[in-house]
């Protein structure tokens, strides 16, 4: 799709099925006089465009992209297939089942990938990463993250979950999650994951400062109000005494 055009320069194509693992692209070219060519865009690799075509997306995306080149001397033009195929029905995501970071366990939804974690100062001494695939049947850790994975950690930088098929030539793509750490620095006992939490006693010492504010300025108007009236009524004794 769309339906061919030599003036239409891309395409998106879709095997017939999951199982489907080569194809061939049959090209005619509008003069005799042109030469046609191929290349895998991903790998950079040329195609025999006489031969079946395996289908090899790279690790990180689903789709194989393909470059086809029609030249004449000088001149040339380029059309550009993006190839897909199915996933079997079996395969899962490549996503997180849970995650659980210095003992709080991480509140994740679908769809997104960017989490942010509250840890207090002493939980941030050392602690832990746990995490679990959604699919582990296709779907594998990368060596980075299996080497923070259930490893003491003591530090409030970053960290990135990186997910990948089993098989790289599968095409079923792979996912990153972004793990921001944040200190706590009221030294409480509370702590949350996926930026959504909140700490209780900090709101509680808010409130608290609050109010006994407003009734030091009620106190303190209460004062000055005094003041004034006293000031008032010596005023008018020493004007009546000098009369």
């Amino acid at each position: 799709t769309p339906t061919f055009s030599k003036d239409s320069l891309s395409y998106a194509v879709r095997l017939e099925s999951a199982e489907t693992t080569k194809f061939r692209i049959n090209t005619v070219p509008l003069d005799e006089n042109y030469s046609v060519s191929a290349k895998n865009t991903d790998t950079g690799e040329t195609i025999d465009l006489d031969k079946d075509i395996s289908f090899s997306p790279s690790l990180e995306s689903k789709t194989m992209s393909i470059k086809v080149i029609v030249s004449s001397g000088d001149k040339s033009k380029e059309y550009t297939l993006i190839v897909d195929r199915p996933k079997p029905s079996t395969v899962g995501e490549a996503t997180l089942a849970s995650l659980i970071v210095g003992g709080v366990s991480v509140d994740l939804k679908s769809g997104v990938y960017d989490y942010s974690v509250k840890l207090n100062k002493e939980i941030l001494k050392s602690y832990k990463i746990y995490a679990t695939l959604t699919d582990p049947d296709n779907f594998k850790f990368s060596d980075y993250t299996k080497s923070i994975i259930d490893t003491n950690k003591s530090d409030s930088y970053p960290f990135e979950i990186q997910i990948m098929p089993k098989d790289s030539n599968s095409g079923y793509g792979s996912q990153n999650y972004i793990i921001t750490i944040i200190a706590e620095d009221n030294g409480g006992n509370t702590n949350s994951g996926s930026g959504s939490g909140s700490n209780n006693n900090a709101n509680n010492n808010v409130n608290n400062n609050v109010n006994t504010g407003s009734t030091s300025v009620k106190v303190v108007g209460i004062i000055l109000i005094l003041s004034f009236a006293g000031s008032i009524y010596y005023y008018k004794k020493n004007i009546s005494e000098y009369e």
